[in-house]
């Protein structure tokens, strides 16, 4: 609960950062980079191995800078343009793009539970977007749903690279790559700030530890007490979680037609965690 509180907290205090004039390339990368520091520790501290092989080296870091940046990205850049708890609702999408894709890809076959959690995200969606579409900035409804989609096909690719690699080992090579990447791109634009008010270094560095570190290892610990699907169930309170901070400390609200949206959303979400069997790797997206 701790874990997804953390993940929670990260569009609050993005926007605090943004209101103090920090760019999304500033807040990433300084988010990517210290957080990197900080699970590169842990990673040394339980004695788990820095040298992974070349090949998942590489492709964790690659990962890292296609993937997880470019979803970090579209995220944190739909909070210019759309509430916090939307956003968060959109990429809550993911897992039913990854349902999506597995049944294309044959890598899962037709379920009724599928079914419904398709059906229950779809009528969701509706419900958050469109019926509100003249109100909501279409900008950022696609850099929210960009977000779930490119989350989705990281979290796939994810699954592939090889499953005897350490999870909080190949993390820290994900970051690593998602902070250099968004270092560069930073760089590239000219809008990497290294000088900020102390609210935005601030914001910064409590969405490096609280929302992505200590997130990131409390989620893995959490595996090891309760197991892989309970924690996924677990994780679903972040949107929760999301929309009553946004609530207390952004006054952002609702419409009843978009709670209800929400929580189809969520219901979906709950559907597709619920049958046990799911490994410590495949829920390794809630743990990022």
């Amino acid at each position: 609960m701790v874990s997804a509180l953390g993940f929670s907290s990260m569009p609050i205090f993005a926007n605090i950062a943004y209101e103090a004039g920090a760019s999304v390339e500033t807040v990433l990368t300084g988010r990517f980079l210290l957080a990197a520091v900080v699970v590169w520790a842990i990673v040394w501290h339980r004695r788990l191995p820095v040298r992974i092989g070349w090949r998942p080296a590489v492709s964790s870091l690659l990962l890292g800078m296609l993937g997880y940046a470019v979803m970090s990205y579209s995220y944190f850049t739909a909070l210019h343009y759309i509430s916090a708890s939307l956003t968060a609702m959109l990429l809550y999408l993911y897992p039913v793009f990854v349902t999506v894709f597995s049944l294309l890809l044959r890598h899962e076959t037709w379920d009724i539970r599928k079914g419904i959690a398709l059906a229950l995200s779809i009528m969701g969606l509706g419900l958050l977007v469109g019926l509100a579409l003249g109100d909501i900035s279409g900008i950022g409804v696609a850099y929210g749903a960009a977000a779930g989609l490119v989350y989705s096909i990281f979290i796939l690719v994810n699954r592939h690279i090889g499953s005897k690699v350490p999870v909080l080992s190949m993390t820290a090579y994900i970051i690593s790559g998602a902070g250099f990447a968004m270092g560069l791109a930073g760089i590239g634009k000219g809008s990497l700030q290294l000088s900020l008010p102390l609210s935005a270094a601030g914001s910064i560095l409590t969405i490096a530890l609280f929302s992505t570190a200590l997130a990131i290892a409390l989620f893995n610990v959490s595996i090891q007490y309760i197991g892989a699907s309970k924690a996924s169930i677990i994780s679903t309170f972040e949107p929760l979680f999301t929309m009553l901070l946004a609530y207390l400390f952004l006054n952002e609200t609702m419409s009843a037609a978009q709670m209800i949206g929400a929580v189809l959303i969520l219901a979906a979400l709950y559907v597709l965690q619920m049958p046990a069997g799911k490994t410590q790797r495949e829920s390794l997206g809630q743990g990022l």
